[in-house]
Parts: C-alpha cells; structure tokens; sequence
C-alpha cells in the first residue's frame, strides 16, 4: 500500500471522522453498524477506491450507504 493511500484509508478507521465526511442523512446508517460489519464496510471502500484519495473514498461509502437506505441492496 502506497503511504498516500493509507493514510487516505486510515481515516476510514474512525467512524467519526467517516461520519464528518459522509452526507448527514446517512450518518445514522454508520451509527448503525456493529465493529464487524464496519470493518467490512471500510475494507470494501478500500478495495473498492485503494487508487483514490480520501474524497474517492467517501464517494465510494456514500454509494453503499446509499443503498442500505433504499433497502434493496445487501440486509
């Protein structure tokens, strides 16, 4: 892993700082998450965005937050 991209993605590792970057409609759905299913959630972004910066990243949450709320995508 590139040092840049780590550092991108080390961000990730706390729900807060994910939170302030997110859209403030789909916070909660992060609230709502247990560790487990976060770490999944923040290891998809990653593979999903490795080769993005931190702004690539958090289009990359919002697009699966965005489905948990529309309720036809995953539980």
């Amino acid at each position: 892993i590139n040092r840049g991209k780590s550092q991108s993605f080390a961000k990730f590792k706390n729900k807060n700082k994910i939170k302030k970057g997110i859209s403030n409609h789909l916070a909660e759905y992060v609230n709502k998450l247990t560790d487990e299913e976060y770490e999944l959630f923040v290891l998809v972004i990653y593979n999903e965005a490795c080769d993005e910066r931190y702004e690539g990243m958090l289009a990359v949450a919002n697009v699966i937050l965005n489905r948990m709320r529309d309720g036809h995508w995953g539980p």
